[in-house]
């Protein structure tokens, strides 16, 4: 089921324009720096954005210029691990293409919010990732705030969760702002 909706919600976000993507992810930036979750973070998590993802250059940028401490997770022995961002320049790619800074290194900082990547989400928090299963073992040692950006073609009715998953604890969209349960 999951193996499904993570394959039919993955073409419907590949088949949003580029143009269409870079306003979608414009308005979920300015949803995101408006919150109270980013405004009260001295540390911020978030990916680098590959192929049909929400766009977070801007909203990196944005962290930066504000004196954010920015971490982006690097995958090392299966596991995700915390690294400092100081700039956009320098990237290289790591496992499954992900871009993160040459040189990069593990941050033991405490981490006030985590912005999740993911296929499909629900209302109710419940994510389907890319199947790794990295970011259930990760968010399920942290304490900070989980937020998910995603364009309202990747909300789903229902995602059946397993013991195993972590919710997360807001999701944005081009629209809507959705707490979820």
């Amino acid at each position: 089921m999951k193996k499904q909706a993570r394959k039919t919600t993955l073409e419907k976000r590949e088949n949003i324009t580029s143009s269409r993507r870079h306003l979608k992810s414009w308005l979920i930036k300015k949803h995101l720096i408006n919150s109270p979750e980013w405004n009260h973070a001295k540390t911020i998590m978030l990916y680098i954005a590959i192929k049909s993802e929400v766009k977070t250059t801007r909203i990196i940028k944005t962290a930066l210029n504000q004196g954010k401490t920015v971490l982006v997770p690097k995958i090392k022995n299966r596991k995700i691990i915390p690294v400092k961002l100081k700039t956009l320049a320098n990237l290289e790619n790591s496992t499954y293409g992900v871009p993160i800074p040459s040189n990069a290194q593990e941050s033991k900082e405490k981490i006030d919010l985590i912005i999740v990547p993911g296929i499909a989400f629900d209302c109710k928090g419940n994510r389907i990732g890319y199947g790794g299963g990295y970011y259930d073992k990760f968010l399920k040692k942290q304490d900070a705030q989980t937020i998910a950006l995603a364009y309202e073609e990747q909300l789903l009715q229902e995602i059946k969760s397993e013991p195993h998953d972590q919710k997360v604890k807001k999701i944005i969209t081009e629209k809507r702002i959705i707490e979820c349960e």
